[in-house]
Parts: structure tokens; C-alpha cells; sequence
């Protein structure tokens, strides 16, 4: 993905996509240039592409050179924010993301059990908030690398290994997934996790 237009994946709405109490989202970004502009990771958006903007989702913060945004929507649009954007509900306190490195392989890993939210990178907790209530659902697909709504926010870099899980996953399972190899046989290949190689990676 070089963040121009048309760039991204789109995932049709199923009901496997309608999470309601836990979720996990998880990806390893690469991203290779940061602006003022946002850029999707992994989302499902509201239809209309306005506040609470997103069911759940990944994405890029702009102008903020590489923080890592997490919302969520519970209980009919009441929305969630991890990031240090200032455009969450009214009352609500930014909470500051660590800055991805450019050109590097990075771990992201996003949790809500239904009374916290967590952003992991490479493994480990870099921020959390407390907020409560049921996920919200609906019948958008679901986008990989850009806005699917009002087709733009392009992310600019490599995503790979996507995955979502309708449970929070553990740090300890976290860790253990992003080492591990998915749909990937094994057979006369390299006995070494992807994860690694990702890890050793030099443009």
C-alpha cells in the first residue's frame, strides 16, 4: 500500500464481524511516511463517516508523526478513543499513544473486555481507559488500509497479518500470537517466526 487512492482491502459485512462484548484487533504495520493526514489500518466505519465515526477500529493519528489511534463505539454511539486526538466526546481526556518509528515493522494489538480498552505495541501495554458497555453493530464491511465510506486516509506503508477475535486477549496471548506463524505451512520453510523476520527487516 503506497496511500494512493483505491489502495486497500474490503471485507464484506458477515455476522462473524458483529462483536458485541470483547474484541481483539491485531496487524503488523509498516508505515513508510507520516503527514497531517489519518490513515485507517483496520476498521469498520459508521455509515455516515461522523462522530462516533467508527465501530472499532485501527488507525494512524495525523499530524502527530506516527501515533496510534483505537475507538470504539458502545451502547448506540457513545464513543471510545485511545489517542491524543482532542476530538472525542465532550469530557473525555485524551489519552497520549507512543509514535511509531518510520520504515520499521511494528506489533499492533487493541483490546476492549467490555469495561477497558489497551493498545499494545510489540507486545507490551502503551496505553489504556476505562469505559463500559456493549459494542455497537452494523452492516458496513469492514476496511484494511483505508477509508471504504468516503474512499481516502490511504495508509501509506505494509499491513500484514491482520486478525480480530470477538474475546480480549491476554498479554500473554498477544505475545504469543505475534510470534507465531497464521496460515502458513510450515513445510520446507525457515524454522523461524515471521514475527522475527519482520523484526529484522531493513528497506
Amino acid at each position: 500500500m503506497d496511500g494512493d487512492k483505491g489502495d486497500w482491502v474490503e471485507v464484506p459485512d458477515s455476522p462473524s464481524l458483529d462483536i458485541t462484548d470483547q474484541i481483539t484487533l491485531m496487524a503488523w504495520v509498516y508505515p513508510t511516511r507520516f503527514t497531517a493526514a489519518w490513515y485507517r489500518i483496520v476498521v469498520k466505519h459508521w455509515e455516515k463517516n461522523e462522530a462516533p465515526w467508527m465501530v472499532y477500529g485501527l488507525g494512524q493519528v495525523g499530524g502527530t508523526n506516527g501515533k496510534t489511534s483505537f475507538i470504539i463505539s458502545v451502547d448506540g454511539g457513545t464513543e471510545g478513543r485511545l489517542d491524543p486526538s482532542p476530538f472525542g466526546p465532550e469530557g473525555d481526556k485524551p489519552e497520549d499513544t507512543p509514535a511509531l518509528k518510520p520504515k520499521v515493522w511494528t506489533h499492533l494489538a487493541s483490546t476492549y473486555d467490555g469495561k477497558e480498552m489497551k493498545l499494545y505495541y510489540d507486545g507490551e501495554v502503551v496505553a489504556k481507559k476505562s469505559i463500559e458497555g456493549k459494542l455497537d453493530t452494523n452492516d458496513v464491511s469492514l476496511a484494511i488500509g483505508g477509508n471504504n465510506i468516503q474512499n481516502h486516509e490511504y495508509y501509506p506503508g505494509r499491513i500484514d497479518e491482520v486478525a480480530i477475535w470477538k474475546v480480549a486477549l491476554s498479554k500473554n496471548e498477544i505475545q504469543e500470537a505475534m510470534e507465531r506463524v497464521y496460515a502458513i505451512e510450515s513445510q520446507s520453510k525457515l524454522s523461524t517466526s515471521w514475527g522475527f523476520v519482520k523484526k529484522q527487516y531493513i528497506e
